[in-house]
């Protein structure tokens, strides 16, 4: 469920629940941006992610700050968020914002989701059919880091990649699909099957023009009651959704966890119920009673079977439903039903959504959990770098037999104890058994780098990057003068 800073030793107190997510958002150079807020400097994504892990939450992040940055968050929001992709100050602004949420993401050591502009995607898409098709503002930005990238929105996922691998390894990437991206909005059109599974290869097509290997799909319904809507949209009830339309978006989305073979997160699902009156804080929905009601096993089955791994809830407007206490009464404004029917679901299922009948995508082989025997050579290229040149180093791998691996290389300079100063992570490597493979790292030594001795640690882990399976502590090392 969303949640405010500080609140999850109070949350953890009132429900089982595995994860816990939060907006960063106000704008990359607007000066009230997340990176401000808590003690400013970034300390806010470490200070959530302690604070969540430390009471048993997995911290999940919504990256929403393209819209709010300038020029485009005064226009139009199609308008404007085309106006920044295409403003080089802006976007590096953006995408140095972007390296500091991983930089402080990495320093925490733990394991987190980013999960990457909702609604960008979508826009993009509708605007230009596929992911080189949109001109964006990457490598003309200047940092190192997006060197030799595209201008254009596949450059930018490519960008949001690599900066992860660098600082970040343990961060889970969310790509936010909008279904309404293919042009059609099935909530609205009720299509037949055969037209949802266009639409569905229209969608997962558009994702595999980006060159971007995201870990995760995350998917919406609405965001917003359908009180809400009937009674500030005045929709007439249009928003409602009826068995038909849960349906319809489970076809979908196993058509494009299939496709994309990833697993899909259901996110900002309303947090109304039947019983609200459609007042301020108290607005009506279905979506908790159908997808954690008694009566859901079969629609919580049918999404399980399209590859869904998680439920995220949330309101969206100020004035929405919450299954917390924001009109001030002293009971949370839903009447606690939210709470009771996770707990219910969590306790009759240990934690997984019941009904699936088959494993969800990504079908790939079981993590190993005995290390693999590995030959590791490590070699600097050029044994003497000066600071401000490039560091280049060249790693092999012959393995015994046959192995699915991330593999990581750590630089460490003089000093930095357990911390390595950088780090690139090749991730998805599948290791034959006798035949060698080489990765090859290019590092811009700073120029405030510490001179001397730097180590070159060379690290496998299994493909979720969580055991590690390989260690070479010792695997080569280079002077810096």
């Amino acid at each position: 469920m969303r949640d405010d800073e500080g609140g999850a030793a109070a949350l953890r107190l009132q429900t089982r629940l595995g994860l816990r997510y939060h907006y960063l958002s106000g704008g990359a150079n607007t000066g009230t941006g997340w990176s401000t807020w808590a003690q400013g400097g970034g300390s806010f994504v470490p200070g959530f992610v302690d604070d969540s892990v430390a009471h048993g939450f997995v911290p999940v992040f919504s990256l929403y700050q393209l819209r709010e940055s300038t020029p485009g968050n005064g226009m139009d929001e199609v308008a404007g968020v085309f106006a920044n992709l295409g403003d080089r100050a802006t976007m590096t602004a953006y995408l140095k914002d972007a390296r500091l949420f991983f930089q402080k993401a990495g320093q925490t050591g733990r394991v987190a989701v980013l999960h990457v502009e909702p609604d960008l995607w979508g826009f993009v898409q509708r605007r230009g059919g596929r992911g080189a098709g949109v001109p964006v503002q990457v490598a003309t930005t200047g940092l190192d880091e997006v060197k030799g990238l595209p201008n254009t929105a596949a450059g930018l996922a490519q960008a949001f990649v690599r900066l992860r691998d660098r600082y970040a390894p343990k961060v889970l990437l969310g790509y936010h699909l909008s279904e309404w991206g293919t042009g059609e909005d099935i909530a609205d059109s009720d299509p037949s099957d055969a037209r949802i599974d266009e639409l569905a290869a229209s969608a997962s097509g558009f994702y595999r023009s980006l060159g971007a290997k995201f870990d995760l799909v995350f998917a919406e319904q609405d965001n917003r009651d359908s009180g809400y809507s009937e009674v500030h949209d005045g929709d007439g009830g249009r928003s409602r959704w009826d068995a038909g339309d849960f349906a319809r978006q489970a076809r979908f989305l196993r058509d494009v966890s299939s496709a994309t073979n990833r697993s899909i997160v259901l996110w900002q699902l309303p947090l109304g119920n039947a019983s609200q009156d459609n007042t301020a804080h108290h607005y009506r929905d279905n979506r908790v009673q159908t997808l954690l009601g008694a009566d859901g096993v079969a629609v919580r089955g049918a999404y399980v079977r399209a590859g869904v791994i998680a439920m995220l809830f949330g309101k969206a407007l100020p004035e929405a439903t919450c299954a917390c206490d924001d009109d001030g009464d002293g009971t949370d404004d839903d009447g606690g039903l939210f709470k009771r029917l996770a707990d219910a679901v969590i306790a009759a299922g240990g934690g997984a959504l019941p009904g699936g009948a088959t494993t969800p995508p990504p079908q790939s082989p079981p993590p190993r959990t005995t290390a693999p025997s590995v030959l590791v050579k490590a070699t600097a290229v050029t044994r003497r770098v000066a600071r401000g040149s490039t560091a280049r180093l060249v790693v092999r791998l012959t393995s015994r037999e046959a192995a699915h691996v991330v593999v990581a290389v750590q630089l460490y300079q003089p000093g930095a104890g357990s911390t390595p100063t950088y780090q690139m992570a090749f991730r998805g490597q599948r290791l034959r058994a006798g035949v060698p493979r080489r990765y090859r790292v290019n590092y811009r030594v700073p120029a405030s780098a510490r001179t001397g001795g730097w180590k070159v640690k060379v690290g496998l882990f299994d493909p979720d990057f969580r055991k590690l399976l390989v260690w070479r502590p010792n695997a080569a090392a280079f002077t810096v003068r």
